[in-house]
């Protein structure tokens, strides 16, 4: 199955997409899916942290593939933080931090229901707010958040592998795994990863394996 092909089978859906590490969702996402997508492609960043190490990896893909500059450079954020400013992208809407979760949620909210209709929203920094949280106060926010959204949009959230899979499989339509493969080894420098759909509502897409990636390439399965 081709990238655009998933794709066209995860619009309108809520799919979380659960790493093993940055690494392997910063191939799948800046080199995979971004330049698909990039005309409707929308970032919601939370927290300082994630946003300064999003401009670090940022400037690592730009000398690595100088061909993504241009997808980088226009990249849509969305930042919830302290600060309303990005070193990449165009911010076109900012959330203070500062509030309350659920004050923020509902900001959150009328952002994204002020995106034009078949927008594609990802989502970067869950783990962070899970520290900060907690697990229980995150989902019960998450579940906030999917309440009061219009159903138009395709979202995707990049969730750390740490969090546990049935709370994350009752939250989302579909779960796609990226996790190492047994032929990863750091010291061979051979960064391999399988990625799979680990659960799903959707008859045309069931369970299966989708890709292997090795360092930044991105092969089929199916």
């Amino acid at each position: 199955m081709k990238p655009a092909e998933l794709l066209e089978l995860l619009e309108h859906k809520r799919t979380a997409i659960v790493t093993d590490d940055d690494y392997s969702a910063t191939t799948l996402l800046y080199y995979t899916i971004a330049p698909l997508v990039k005309e409707k492609l929308h970032l919601v960043v939370y927290s300082e942290i994630m946003c300064r190490k999003l401009g670090i990896v940022f400037d690592s893909i730009v000398r690595d593939e100088p061909r993504l500059k241009d997808v980088i450079d226009n990249l849509r954020v969305i930042k919830i933080g302290k600060k309303e400013e990005v070193a990449y992208g165009k911010l076109v809407a900012f959330v203070d931090e500062s509030k309350d979760i659920h004050e923020t949620v509902r900001e959150l909210q009328r952002i994204m229901n002020r995106l034009e209709d078949n927008s594609i929203v990802v989502f970067l920094g869950s783990g962070l707010a899970i520290h900060k949280y907690g697990i229980s106060t995150v989902v019960k926010a998450t579940e906030e958040l999917f309440s009061g959204i219009k159903s138009s949009l395709t979202e995707l959230y990049f969730i750390p592998s740490p969090v546990s899979m049935n709370v994350i499989a009752k939250l989302f339509d579909v779960v796609i795994r990226v996790k190492r493969s047994e032929d990863f080894d750091i010291m061979a420098s051979a960064r391999v990863y399988d990625v799979y759909v680990e659960h799903s509502i959707l008859r045309e897409l069931p369970p299966t394996p989708l890709y292997r990636i090795q360092d930044t390439e991105l092969h089929e399965i199916i």
